[in-house]
């Protein structure tokens, strides 16, 4: 294992060497996560736990286009966008994000909007 010897100065960013994963840092704590990669949506996978589906789903009706809709969007839309997973998971998810106010159904039981 090779381990480079330099000395860190007092307000000069952490390093990391890539190769073991290790960040050396001069007392201050950073984020060694790219900036790009904190604002990217996670990709839907039927894998996802509860938590994470339902913040996918409500990620979802966040979007811009989603947002700007007046009557909200649509069960099948979302139901279109995650259709690798059962429609029971999905429905759950806008129940859950319902309960939770973050999201509220608008001109009948099949449109929602986040709030």
């Amino acid at each position: 294992m090779h381990i480079e010897n330099t000395e860190l100065k007092a307000g000069s960013p952490a390093r990391i060497n890539s190769s073991m994963g290790v960040s050396f840092s001069n007392g201050f704590s950073e984020s060694s996560t790219p900036t790009s990669l904190k604002s990217s949506p996670a990709p839907v996978t039927s894998g996802s736990s509860d938590t994470d589906l339902h913040t996918q789903v409500l990620n979802f009706f966040n979007e811009p286009a989603n947002l700007e809709s007046e009557h909200g969007v649509h069960v099948d839309e979302v139901l279109k966008r995650f259709k690798l997973l059962p429609k029971k998971q999905i429905t759950d998810a806008i129940d859950y994000n319902m309960d939770s106010g973050r999201l509220y159904s608008t001109i009948d039981e099949f449109h929602y909007k986040a709030t």
